[in-house]
């Protein structure tokens, strides 16, 4: 990062393929690219920025972005995600050691409208209706050792080392007060295998939800 850049600039950079480069000021924060994705079709984008403070925990920023073609890649806004514990220790749990439920989990959720929509509505002198705009949404996603990739939207999502994804689509809004759930995720091992798959009408994902169903059939 160099003097004055933010968060916002480096996510950008980020989603938009550029080189990331050093910067040795002594005593300036760090900054690490925890996790992004980018769905072209869509045209939405997002990335979680790690900062590490020279004391203290690092936090972990959630910064999203919409592509307009006249425009480029818009910056809808970021907030503060979480402890970044998980990208410091560069760990992982086993669902063989630690259980099912650490296969597949999702550890936050954020939706907005559509700054695009609402922004050629206005330029074309129409009326802003929010039950016909769409939602920018992300979610994290947290996998254990064994899953290699995500498969999402069509799109194949590499996992890093500390496991810790995030996803981001575009949907209609059934209402203007209902938000959209996370669409059907699969979790897949370095074969192509699929482990478990996680859809918006599931309490639980389906390795987990078959291990229970398992363990309390009869007989």
């Amino acid at each position: 990062m160099w003097p004055g850049q933010s968060t916002e600039d480096l996510g950008l950079l980020v989603i938009t393929g550029g080189k990331l480069h050093r910067w040795p000021v002594p005593g300036a924060h760090r900054y690490v690219v925890e996790a992004f994705d980018v769905d072209e079709d869509a045209g939405v984008a997002v990335a979680l920025i790690v900062t590490l403070p020279r004391r203290g925990a690092g936090t972990s920023r959630q910064e999203t972005y919409e592509y307009e073609p006249s425009r480029g890649w818009i910056a809808l806004g970021g907030g503060a995600f979480s402890p970044a514990d998980r990208a410091l220790a560069r760990t992982r749990p086993s669902a063989a050691r630690s259980g099912p439920a650490v296969m597949i989990s999702t550890n936050g959720a954020s939706s907005t409208r559509s700054y695009v929509e609402r922004l050629r509505r206005s330029e074309a002198g129409r009326p802003l209706s929010l039950g016909t705009v769409s939602w920018v949404s992300t979610g994290v996603i947290e996998v254990s050792v064994e899953v290699d990739h995500l498969l999402f939207s069509g799109r194949r999502i590499s996992v890093p080392d500390h496991g810790r994804c995030v996803v981001t689509w575009k949907s209609p809004a059934p209402t203007t007060t209902t938000r959209p759930t996370l669409p059907r995720i699969a979790a897949a091992d370095r074969d192509g295998r699929i482990l478990t798959e996680l859809g918006p009408d599931n309490t639980l994902d389906t390795f987990t939800q078959a291990f229970l169903d398992e363990l309390t059939a009869p007989g």
